[in-house]
């Protein structure tokens, strides 16, 4: 995690020294041209998979859950390429092109689900974010779920402030 912060904290800088050293090789307008080049290339990656995308899960969600949820993770990683593609810069141009292979977004994919528990509920399908078995999202040790709704539900702190000020008001009513 603090390898993660500390590369997006110098990644703007990293891309400045990337700007410098294409710019001494091969000159200031092919330089600027690439960075054009990749931006357009995101743009038409980001609309034209941005659509397929949403394509691909219209006709995943009578599959299941399972499938429904490696589209939406492998979608999700395109779009990621695509942004990172308008984004100026060589260094997050080569992320968006490993990015763009698909056994190495296929293994992006497979690290990623390993600690997400995708659920359906009615038609809807969600993502929640654990850490553990996405065969086995429930352990054991966990007690059964209870689901309540807003009014069948109070904490405890508040119960203890509901009797506090009744309290306070059946003092002032005596007085």
């Amino acid at each position: 995690m603090r390898l993660a912060v500390l590369f997006v904290l110098a990644l703007p800088l990293l891309e400045i020294a990337g700007f410098i050293v294409v710019g001494q090789f091969l000159g200031v307008l092919p330089t600027l041209g690439l960075i054009l080049l990749s931006a357009v290339a995101g743009l038409v990656l980001l609309t034209i998979q941005g659509l397929g995308a949403l394509q691909r899960l219209r006709t995943s969600a009578p599959l299941g859950v399972e499938e429904t949820g490696l589209r939406l993770v492998n979608g999700a990683l395109l779009a990621v390429a695509a942004i990172l593609l308008l984004v100026p810069g060589f260094i997050s141009d080569a992320i968006a092109l490993l990015l763009l292979v698909p056994p190495i977004r296929a293994l992006i994919v497979r690290r990623m689900l390993a600690n997400m528990v995708v659920m359906k509920t009615g038609a809807a399908t969600g993502f929640s974010y654990e850490s553990g078995d996405i065969r086995n999202p429930r352990r054991p040790d966990q007690g059964p779920v209870i689901d309540l709704d807003d009014a069948e539900f109070q904490r405890e702190a508040d119960r203890r402030n509901a009797d506090t000020q009744q309290s306070i008001r059946d003092e002032s009513e005596k007085r």
